[in-house]
C-alpha cells in the first residue's frame, strides 16, 4: 500500500535524524531510493557495480546495468503508448558465475574482455564509483582517461574463481550422525 509505505519512510526518516544515525535500505524500488537516500549502490549478481551519491547514479550512471535499470522504469514522460525497454536475457546463476563481468552476457556493450575478467572498481567521479571496462574506454576516448591509466585499469581486472561457487560441500548422511550421537551416550 503506497501511503503505508509513505508513513513508514517517513518514520524511518524521522528516526534517523532524531538519532543522527545511518539507515541502510535494500530494495528494487527506485522510487523508494530516489526519495529517500543520499547515497546508492547499484548491485548484479552479488557485486557492487556502481555506487555514489542518488545524483550521480540517477542522472550520470556508468554501468550498462544501472542504465538498464533505470530505463526499464516509467519516467515523467510515461504515458499508455510507450513501452518500457527490459533489460535483454536472463540473469546470472550466482552458484555459476562466468570467470568475467557477470552482466556481460546481458550487456549491449559486452567487449571480449568482459567475458575474460571482472571490471576492478574505479572512481569516475568526486563520490561515484563503477566496475566497467567499457566505461572506462569510452573516458579514455573523451580524453578523460590516458592510455597508461586504461591499461592499468584493464590489468587490474580479475577472474571470478567459478570453482569454489558451484561444487556444493558434502553432506552428511543424516543416519551417520545420528549413530554417533547414539554411540556417544
Amino acid at each position: 500500500d503506497v501511503t503505508i509505505q509513505a508513513q513508514i519512510l517517513d518514520l524511518i526518516k524521522s528516526i534517523q535524524k532524531k538519532l543522527g544515525m545511518g539507515v541502510i535500505i535494500i530494495t528494487h524500488d527506485l522510487g523508494v531510493v530516489a526519495q529517500i537516500c543520499d547515497e546508492v549502490d547499484v548491485m548484479y549478481a552479488g557485486r557492487i557495480v556502481e555506487r555514489g551519491t542518488v545524483d550521480d547514479v540517477f542522472y550520470k550512471p556508468k554501468h550498462e546495468y544501472t542504465k538498464g535499470l533505470l530505463n526499464s522504469m516509467p519516467g515523467r514522460d510515461a504515458s499508455k503508448d510507450k513501452r518500457l525497454v527490459s533489460i535483454e536475457g536472463n540473469p546470472v546463476d550466482v552458484f555459476a558465475l562466468p570467470k568475467g563481468c557477470s552482466f556481460a552476457p546481458r550487456c549491449e556493450k559486452c567487449m571480449e574482455y568482459c567475458l575474460k575478467r571482472y571490471p576492478k572498481e574505479r572512481q569516475v567521479g568526486p563520490q561515484h564509483y563503477a566496475s566497467c571496462f567499457f566505461e572506462a574506454v569510452e573516458e579514455y576516448k573523451a580524453g578523460k582517461l590516458t592510455k597508461a591509466a586504461l591499461e592499468s585499469y584493464f590489468l587490474e581486472g580479475f577472474e571470478v574463481d567459478t570453482n569454489n561457487l558451484a561444487k556444493p560441500k558434502p553432506k552428511r548422511h543424516p543416519f551417520k550422525a545420528i549413530a554417533k550421537l547414539i554411540k556417544g551416550k
